[in-house]
This record gives C-alpha cells, structure tokens and sequence, in this order.
C-alpha cells in the first residue's frame, strides 16, 4: 500500500499536467455558425497600356498591349493577386442597346464600339479574420480577398490616369468566377468616306432545317458599310440605305431588297448549298458575300464514338451481352437485344453463331459481336444515320455490313 501511495505522488503530477494538456486541446480555436459577415474589401487596379485608337471602317482593330497591371497593396492584404490580363474590342449590338458583344470580325464595321480589358485574379489568396465565438473561445475564419461569387463591389480601375466602368466577366475556375474587367467609354465609327465594304461571317450561315420548318430571319444590313450609300426622307428624317439582291441559292430562301434573308424548307430533304448575296450602293459599286445553307430534312448522324463493356472476348470467360453508351453521335443506339457473338477457329472457317446466354465461354480462336446501331422512333423523325458513318468503339472502327432507311417508320 505504501508503495503504491508513493508512485501516485509521483504520478499525480504528471497526470495533472496531461489532463491540462487535454483541457487546453479541447479549448482550441474553432470555427461557429455565427462567424462574422465577410467584410467589404476595396481594391484600386491600376492598369496602364496603349491608347485607345479609334477603329476605321475596314481596317483591321487597332491592338492595344497592357503594359502593367496591378492592386495597391493595403496594409494586412495579400501582395499582389493579378496573374494575367487580356484586351478586346466589344461592339453595340443595337443602336442606344447599351448591349455590348466580343467582335469576331477581322475589320470593323459602322457602329459603336468600346475596349474591355479583364484581369486573371489570385483566387487562392485569403485573409484571415479573429472573433470571439458564441462559447466565449477565440476563433478564426479564412475569406477570399477577391469576392466575385455574390458581387463585384469594391473594384476601381484607373485606366492611364483616367476611371474606366467595372465589367463582368463569367469565367469560372472549379464553379469560382476569377476575372475582372473594366470598360472603356463607347466611341462611335462612321463609314464616311470609305470603300464600300460586305462583310463575311460563320454567323450568317444558315444550319441544317427540318423540312417545312421556317429559318431564323438574318438581316444583312449590319454588315455592310462604307460607300456611298442611298438616302431617303422620311418623318423629317433623313435614313440611310443599301440595296441588296439574290444573285443564287435554293429557290426556298428569299433575300428583300433591304438586306432581309428569310425562307421556309420544303417537304423533301436537300443537300448543303450556298447562297450568293449581292449589295449596290448609289454610286453603282457592288460587293458580294457567300453564305453556307445546310441541308434539308432529318440531322445527319455521320460519326459515333462510344464505350462497352463485356465487348472484348476473354479466354475462359462466360460470354456475356455487351452493353454500350453512346459518347458522341447520339440519339444513335446499339440494339444488343438483337445482336449476337459469331466465332471461328481460323481465318479459313466459316463464322458460327454463339448464344450469349451465360452457358458458353470464349475459347481460342476469333470472335467478332454483330448487332444494330440505329435511330428510330421519335429521334428517327428528327435525326438520320448516315449510310457512310464512321463507327468507333473503344477508338477501334466498327465495319458496317449493310444499311437500311425506312423514311415511313423514321428508322435509319
């Protein structure tokens, strides 16, 4: 007993000084459901680059180089936090919209137009913020120093010395926006005393249409510019215009003398085909453009990429139906309900049906899976296979034996 009174008094200390040791782990700063609210960060980006020229009609868009970009760094705040920046030309879509889009076009064209610079931001930096929590225990929550998920308050731009509106950018890293931008003041480009210009674009081209289906309206007036064109009074006003003309094209699509290319597909299916388009100012100068007219009738199916599995013969093992997903050329299916294992045991055999119904196995020799890949039913109406598809499972070409199309049952 004496013994054991002795090794507690030595012990107790230590256990004292352990059980202490436990108590202030447990005291531990911890995050709470009452975390204060994220606090509004300001940040100045300085950003200075060429000046802005004013566009010409059909000229190429001046290129403008940022040469710095950067936040003033506030006391506590993470250093820096731009990792990148890019330059654009955005034009009004409509006259007083106020709508601004990214130009696609090589040359510019009349209208109003404006530079964008966007910023790449750190989205890994973050501050720290201590607080007492509703247990009375000290406590620390971490927040993003830039906040573009709820808001874009707190971002000032200085453009070389002179205040440029904040712009949205929608780019996401892992569902968190992480760019910035900032606009320039619109600047408003004539075509006085340029060439008359057409311009081309992917955008006017007219997509596959199924029959009887009426096409999507494409105005061409936008798209010209420069010349001399026509004028007209009207309502005290004094309007601008161009003549426009089908020189050829399907006999379905219709273009109006003031730029207006409407159309209505027929009932049978046709082929792709162009549309050649024809616009006259008043001096008499002509200018053309080629616009694509995809085909008519059901979308063309003419590449399939997919995966399977038990698709591969395996010495041994019990075959099986395969079964496939379609990655790329839906809404064409594999019917394994009607497809089937053939084998033979060289080159010189005949091939041989298997019965995939779990009582056979794949032994030496070769073996091939023959099935149907269709559309049909309600995406048979809309969709067609192509007799020429190309047929990949796995990356590896699948041969074709034989087609059918049946228009009246919609199967392909």
């Amino acid at each position: 007993v004496m013994s054991f009174v002795k090794q507690m008094k030595i012990l107790l200390p230590a256990l004292v000084v352990a059980v202490a040791l436990a108590l202030s782990l447990s005291l531990a700063p911890v995050y709470a459901d009452d975390a204060p609210e994220r606090e509004p960060q300001t940040h100045d980006i300085t950003i200075m680059m060429d000046d802005i020229q004013q566009p010409e009609v059909g000229q190429p868009f001046p290129e403008l180089a940022v040469s710095q970009a950067f936040e003033a760094v506030q006391p506590g705040s993470p250093e820096g936090g731009v990792t990148g920046t890019d330059g654009f030309w955005q034009k009004e879509s409509y006259p007083g919209s106020g709508d601004f889009q990214n130009v696609t076009d090589t040359v510019a064209l009349p209208g109003t137009y404006r530079y964008c610079v966007t910023l790449s931001l750190d989205m890994t930096k973050k501050y720290t913020v201590e607080y007492i929590d509703d247990e009375d225990h000290p406590a620390t929550k971490e927040y993003r120093w830039y906040h573009l998920e709820d808001d874009q308050y707190g971002f000032h731009f200085t453009v070389n010395g002179t205040e440029w509106e904040t712009y949205v950018v929608y780019d996401y890293d892992d569902e968190v926006p992480k760019k910035i931008g900032c606009v320039s003041e619109p600047v408003t480009v004539t075509g006085e005393g340029a060439e008359l210009i057409f311009l081309d674009s992917d955008s006017l081209d007219i997509p596959n249409t199924w029959p009887e289906q009426n096409i999507m309206p494409v105005s061409l007036t936008d798209r010209v510019g420069g010349g001399v064109p026509f004028t007209r009074e009207e309502d005290g006003n004094t309007y601008s215009y161009y003549e426009f003309e089908k020189v050829s094209g399907p006999e379905w699509i219709q273009v109006s003398a003031d730029g207006e290319v409407t159309g209505q597909a027929p009932a049978e299916e046709t082929d792709k085909n162009d549309l050649v388009v024809r616009v006259r100012d008043s001096a008499g100068t002509e200018k053309s453009i080629t616009i694509s007219v995809g085909y008519t009738g059901r979308d063309r199916i003419n590449y399939v990429r997919a995966y399977g599995v038990s698709c591969d013969p395996l010495i041994l093992h019990t075959i099986e139906e395969p079964w496939f997903t379609v990655i790329e050329g839906e809404p064409a299916e594999f019917r394994t309900a009607v497809g089937y294992w053939e084998y033979r045991s060289d080159a010189d055999s005949d091939w041989s049906t298997v019965a995939d119904d779990g009582n056979n196995r794949f032994t030496a020799g070769q073996w091939r899976y023959r099935c149907v890949l269709s559309i049909e039913g309600l995406s048979g109406g809309t969709s067609l296979l192509t007799e020429d598809a190309a047929v990949f499972v796995y990356g590896t070409r699948w041969t074709a034996s034989d087609y059918v199309r049946n228009d009246d049952e919609d199967l392909s």
